[in-house]
């Protein structure tokens, strides 16, 4: 491997590093309940959504194992749940005070889709990294 080549992983890991920073931050700063507007409302089962109350703190174990049963029912296999979409959309399902399903995110903008994946993403890195910090000590 030549030098040019090392510190383009390099700057790749860095790269990395500050994307985690700043999605955690973001949790950090908006907190884990918080109201999210809708770049453009939606129109869900007869009504017009506008924004969306989500509180990822009153999720549970519970509801962790129902989300994988439904994923394996559905013949998906999440190794990493902060990767997986099919995972954080079901989250964000659960986490919603507003009676939404996984269908849900098949209407809403690509922009919000990421903005709201970005925002569970964000959580359980958050608290991956600190039950890590957690075991060290």
């Amino acid at each position: 491997m030549e030098n040019n080549e090392i510190i383009k992983t390099n700057d790749n890991i860095d790269s990395k590093a500050e994307e985690f920073n700043e999605l955690t931050s973001d949790v950090d700063k908006l907190g884990t309940h918080f109201i999210y507007e809708l770049s453009m409302p939606v129109d869900y089962n007869g009504e017009t959504i506008e924004k969306l109350s989500i509180d990822f703190d009153k999720l549970k174990g519970k509801d962790a194992k129902a989300i994988a049963i439904e994923l394996r029912a559905l013949g998906i296999t999440v190794i990493a749940p902060t990767m997986s979409d099919d995972y954080l959309t079901r989250a964000v399902v659960k986490a919603s005070d507003e009676k939404i399903g996984v269908d849900f995110f098949d209407l809403v903008s690509i922009y919000d889709y990421h903005k709201l994946i970005g925002r569970a993403r964000a959580f359980f890195m958050r608290s991956e990294s600190a039950a890590k910090k957690t075991a060290k000590t």
